[in-house]
């Protein structure tokens, strides 16, 4: 299991409760056919090397304190994490090193977890019967698969229009009329970019040191080479009656690349970032 079971759900509560940003996970997505291993059958390549430790002592004792306020708890995760992760890792990487000075490691304090790229089985015999290690399994690929869209038969009814749609079948002007609208909130997706110039988006975007990661290529702007992931924000935060949370500003990490594909390594650097 590549993803720690209690990190979903605590990382959930945390963006709701603690740092006001959403992470939204995009539907219609598989991951390849490549599965992981165990430790003792020698992976090459990009590998995932999972402590032993993991992370559920480091959120059991975060959940049990009380903290004066959200951000002191945001805080106190991060530099938690962080701190475990050094400690639980650091005689991981030295093994690694010792073979070979030059191999990259990558180290993940969100999952408690290292990213080999480029390694050998010899590399990996290392790592054979340590205590401190739970699995080494292959990095995983993850793609976009998005179904053909299927017709639809409206009979005599007028078909809806395409701004209205979402809002009118979840019957959000109810809840607008209230008051609730995503205003003081913010939003972030983990995807394939967004345009931050989209008519519906570009009021919206946050646009500070903290608004846009892109963990594939690097680039310093927004920008969305496959289309999904400004598509999926627009129905989120977006304006002119598309935008579920019209009123909410928005951050976002790419994570997949133009043909639809996403590196393990990319995701969760993705969810760092957001957190």
């Amino acid at each position: 299991m590549l993803f720690p079971p209690t990190l979903g759900r605590y990382l959930l509560l945390t963006s709701l409760t603690a740092t006001g940003v959403l992470l939204l996970p995009i539907a219609a997505r598989s991951v390849d056919d490549q599965q992981a291993t165990t430790k003792n059958n020698n992976p090459g390549g990009n590998v995932v090397v999972t402590m032993a430790e993991g992370i559920d002592k480091v959120l059991a004792q975060i959940s049990a304190t009380t903290f004066a306020d959200v951000g002191t708890k945001r805080t106190a995760l991060y530099n938690a994490l962080r701190a475990h992760a050094d400690t639980s890792q650091a005689s991981v990487i030295s093994a690694l090193k010792s073979v070979r000075d030059s191999i990259i490691v990558r180290s993940h304090w969100l999952t408690n977890q290292l990213v080999v790229l480029n390694s050998d089985s010899a590399e990996m015999r290392v790592l054979q019967g340590r205590s401190d290690v739970s699995t080494i399994e292959v990095a995983p690929s993850v793609r976009v698969q998005l179904e053909d869209p299927e017709a639809c038969d409206t009979g005599t009814t007028a078909a809806p229009t395409q701004l209205d749609y979402n809002i009118e079948i979840m019957r959000l002007s109810a809840v607008w009329e209230k008051g609730v609208n995503g205003t003081g909130v913010v939003v972030g997706s983990i995807d394939s970019g967004v345009h931050h110039t989209h008519e519906t988006l570009r009021h919206s975007y946050k646009n500070d040191s903290h608004s846009w990661y892109d963990a594939v290529a690097s680039r310093a702007r927004p920008y969305d080479d496959l289309g999904i992931g400004t598509m999926s924000m627009a129905i989120l935060a977006g304006a002119e009656g598309v935008g579920v949370a019209f009123g909410a500003k928005w951050i976002s990490c790419k994570a997949f690349n133009a043909s639809g594909g996403g590196e393990y390594e990319h995701l969760i650097s993705c969810g760092e970032w957001m957190l």
